[in-house]
């Protein structure tokens, strides 16, 4: 995520941008555990409808690994097929999404270092 270039397309401040990048954090961690609670018990019907619904904040944030998965998800999940495929998919989802809270964590750390009202 360059957060330079989505600070200057929102044109706000580091202090709105980090209230938006710390909500992004827990609504992908949430969506993803809802997207694996929902394979658990091979509910293909959330595992797409949350896929859905997380690609659009992705997109946002220009995270094109995370939107690539997502969409692939949604597809398997739209098949209405359970499948390895899908699986390794929400498995490697998970992965990804691991990374990108860690980089996003230090992203936290500078707005806050910057944000004068923190």
């Amino acid at each position: 995520m360059n957060i330079q270039a989505l600070k200057t397309y929102l044109n706000c401040d580091n202090g709105f941008l980090l209230s938006l990048v710390q909500k992004f954090v827990e609504e992908l961690n949430d969506t993803t555990n809802k997207i694996t609670l929902a394979w658990q018990n091979q509910n293909l019907t959330s595992i797409k409808l949350n896929a859905h619904k997380l690609l659009s904040s992705v997109k946002v944030m220009q995270l094109k690994e995370l939107t690539l998965s997502l969409e692939k998800i949604e597809a398997g999940a739209a098949s209405k097929h359970i499948s390895s495929e899908l699986e390794e998919d929400i498995k490697q989802l998970d992965i990804q999404v691991k990374k990108v809270i860690n980089d996003l964590q230090l992203t936290i750390e500078e707005l806050e270092a910057n944000s004068p009202c923190i």
